[in-house]
């Protein structure tokens, strides 16, 4: 039993980890790098509302290489039971983590907590990080591929990073531009190490899996 697990998860991870997920996330993540720099050009709502068509772009992106590149060199897999109950339970638990960071940002912008608890300066990026932490731990598991828990700790602490750089003077907009910026290109770069080591380690059948 324990031999079948091993092979469904190496076939799982050889078959899903092209490291087009790590794109996207860097795409995610940049928003938070760049997003403060354009707030001034664009106000608060386009600085932020203008990734949604990034996002968008790149997912289109990432669907079309998937299918035309990835899939024909590596075929496709379906996950076995035990790893599609694991993933329900990531799902619910990401759920839960989601709607308790959103009520604690709801909570500290409505000045809740202002009489017993002054978390106004630092109660972004503290939910923020948690959340990175908890969510990418989460898909690190269910994935079974651990530099996702990677990402976690760096998103984690790119926040109070960033906020212990600005309060120095050492970087504007509470650093987060150089701090989620950092991030989003470790991201990027291993990503398409990982798409570039995946294409050159499987190449092209003679006749190719249809897509």
């Amino acid at each position: 039993m324990s031999e079948l697990k091993d092979l469904e998860r190496w076939t799982f991870r050889e078959t899903r980890d092209d490291g087009l997920l790590d794109i996207m996330l860097a795409a995610f993540a940049s928003m938070f790098a760049l997003a403060p720099v354009l707030s001034e050009p664009l106000g608060d709502f386009w600085s932020s509302a203008i990734f949604g068509p990034i996002w968008y772009a790149t997912y289109l992106a990432i669907r079309f290489l998937r299918s035309n590149v990835i899939i024909p060199r590596v075929g496709t897999v379906e996950p076995g039971s035990d790893r599609r109950k694991r993933m329900r339970r990531v799902a619910i638990a990401l759920w839960v983590v989601n709607l308790t960071a959103l009520g604690i940002g709801f909570a500290a912008a409505n000045g809740l907590w202002s009489d017993w608890l002054d978390l106004s300066g630092v109660v972004y990026p503290i939910s923020l990080g948690l959340a990175a932490l908890i969510g990418l731990s989460l898909s690190a598991y269910a994935l079974s591929v651990w530099r996702y828990a990677v990402y976690a700790l760096l998103v984690a602490v790119a926040p109070l990073f960033g906020e212990w750089m600005w309060q120095r003077d050492l970087a504007d907009h509470h650093g987060f531009p150089v701090a989620f910026g950092s991030v989003a290109l470790i991201m990027l770069l291993t990503g398409l190490l990982r798409f570039a080591s995946l294409v050159r380690k499987h190449p092209l059948p003679s006749d190719p899996v249809p897509g």
